[in-house]
């Protein structure tokens, strides 16, 4: 999924006096390992249902002010504008690995927070343009199903809050084409799941002492 075309789904306001502006925000971002080999339509269809469904509880829990959501087909970002956003983001992680794990479909989850530019797109919607943004779909590009990737600046975040159960280890430098060396973590949610590096993931990484 090329991060830097993701449309946002969210009418434009005019009291949104900051749309020019640069913003830091937290993405939870994610899509679906191997959809497009799914060759039933009918299976894609009921999935992207299941995964809108998901990002539409967090819409509604936090307000649509707060919130865009970059449709990327068989993922895409949820953008955080809140400040008091980190529990929210965990619930969302939680709910996309459960549904991962109780569907038997693949899921791969990244957290990451950084700067982005909210621009008018050229059909008028709102359009999320910036390295955060790209930097958050270039670390989905490494993800995997079997753990959740969390950049420092994300873990770093989470921290000043504490979530229940929710914790970082095994932490690695990905060496990122165009990026440079990243440090990101594992994150785990204590009775809710667990995260471990994929096999095929150590030939792009070292581990942080």
């Amino acid at each position: 999924m090329a991060s830097d075309h993701f449309r946002i789904h969210r009418p434009k306001s005019n009291d949104d006096a900051t749309a020019e502006e640069v913003q830091r925000v937290a993405f939870v971002s994610f899509d679906i390992v191997g959809h497009s080999k799914a060759k039933d339509h009918e299976v894609q269809i009921a999935r992207i249902k299941q995964l809108n469904a998901l990002v539409r509880q967090t819409i509604d829990e936090c307000g649509t002010n707060n919130i865009v959501w970059a449709s990327g087909g068989d993922g895409g970002h949820v953008a955080f504008f809140q400040n008091a956003w980190q529990l929210r983001a965990i619930d969302l992680i939680v709910r996309l690995k459960r549904w991962s794990h109780s569907d038997g479909v693949p899921v791969r989850v990244v957290g990451h927070v950084g700067d982005v530019q909210r621009i008018e797109g050229a059909d008028g919607r709102i359009q999320l343009v910036g390295y955060g943004i790209n930097l958050a779909g270039r670390l989905l590009g490494e993800g995997f199903s079997s753990g959740v990737i969390a950049s420092k600046e994300f873990k770093q975040s989470l921290e000043q809050v504490e979530p229940d159960g929710a914790t970082f280890a095994h932490s690695r430098i990905l060496m990122l084409r165009h990026f440079g060396p990243k440090q990101v973590h594992l994150l785990s949610v204590a009775s809710k799941f667990g995260s471990t590096w994929d096999a095929s993931s150590s030939e792009r990484t070292a581990n942080c002492s």
